[in-house]
């Protein structure tokens, strides 16, 4: 529905609404985190390939990947790796310094 489609999208419309499609070295730094057990949105079909398209788009020190251990889709903050969420931010103000 997001899409405009009632039942199926065509292929090409799918790959413009993919936000891969538009990863250039112009993006900004990446910090995700995606359930390793989501069920609804495959992380190593998502979320891990975007990261390794962003990763080669500006560099694998400025894309974090987090898949959160016994977590779905639907993430609990107590489940993230705040450590790699504070190394991250610490990264960015260097960054912006």
């Amino acid at each position: 529905r997001l899409l405009g489609c009632s039942t199926t999208c065509s292929p090409q419309l799918l790959i413009d609404a993919s936000p891969s499609t538009h990863v250039t070295v112009a993006a900004p730094p990446l910090y995700a985190a995606v359930g390793a057990a989501d069920t609804l949105i495959g992380p190593e079909s998502n979320l891990v390939s975007l990261g390794a398209r962003w990763s080669r788009a500006i560099g694998p020190s400025l894309v974090w990947v987090d898949l959160v251990d016994n977590q779905g889709h639907n993430l609990d903050i107590n489940g993230l790796n705040i450590a790699a969420v504070d190394e991250f931010l610490t990264m960015l103000t260097h960054l912006t310094s």
